[in-house]
């Protein structure tokens, strides 16, 4: 009798758990939804240690550092960074600098501007002027003593309708190591804008240097040894 009574209160004791019920598929499915990245990852995603940098597109012009990326915005080509951020744009180039000439001995097109990030000489000269043949002698001297492709040498003929073909015997027949062209209407207009009349004078030995970041310096006339050009290139 005791066994019995035994049996019963256990049964009445209190009901055994369910079994547990398995979670629908649909449920599971949401379930690992709400815990998965919030956006998917495309090509254009950096990841650093702790996770994705951006949540949005990032382009090719993003840097990035250790920390995250540097600026949420386009990165133009004249933008250089720096440890700490975004360093001011360069100086804004000349109607000259950006002036399309062409070589006269090559017959190549190029532009006073190509040369940012190299000091360039630049003299305005003529073909008839003596006084620019014995300026462009020091000059070419100079050119051999820095002997750097980081400084450029530019003779800029200021004769107005002169044949390119012209300027280029005259460039063999003197031997100047130089690069040669003749500026049109165009160019001289840019020339006089920048620096006067006095830049449009031959005889005076016209010249001036347009720095590494791309301001130009004063003009200077009257002629220069070769040491003392080698002094203010280097």
């Amino acid at each position: 009798m005791g066994l019995v009574v035994m049996f019963a209160l256990g049964a009445c004791g209190g009901a055994a758990a369910p079994a547990p019920t398995a979670m629908p598929a649909k449920a599971m499915a949401d379930a690992a939804a709400n815990t998965a990245m919030p956006k998917t990852m495309t090509d254009t995603h950096m990841m650093t240690g702790t996770g994705m940098m951006d949540h949005g597109m990032m382009t090719d012009t993003h840097m990035m550092t250790g920390t995250g990326m540097m600026d949420h915005g386009m990165m133009t080509d004249t933008h250089m960074m720096t440890g700490t951020g975004m360093m001011p744009d360069m100086p804004k180039l000349s109607a000259l600098q950006n002036l399309v000439l062409t070589d006269a001995q090559t017959g190549k097109m190029f532009k006073l501007a190509d040369y940012l990030g190299k000091t360039v000489y630049v003299e305005p000269m003529a073909t008839w002027c003596p006084n620019c043949r014995a300026q462009l002698a020091q000059v070419t001297s100079a050119k051999k003593q820095v002997a750097s492709d980081n400084v450029k040498f530019v003779a800029l003929s200021v004769e107005v309708g002169l044949d390119p073909a012209k300027l280029a015997q005259y460039a063999k027949d003197t031997g100047y190591d130089l690069q040669f062209a003749v500026l049109n209407a165009d160019g001289l207009k840019a020339l006089n804008d920048a620096f006067g009349q006095s830049a449009l004078n031959p005889p005076s030995t016209p010249h001036f240097i347009i720095k590494p970041d791309g301001t130009m310096s004063a003009l200077v006339t009257g002629p220069e040894a070769a040491a003392a050009l080698v002094m203010k290139l280097k």
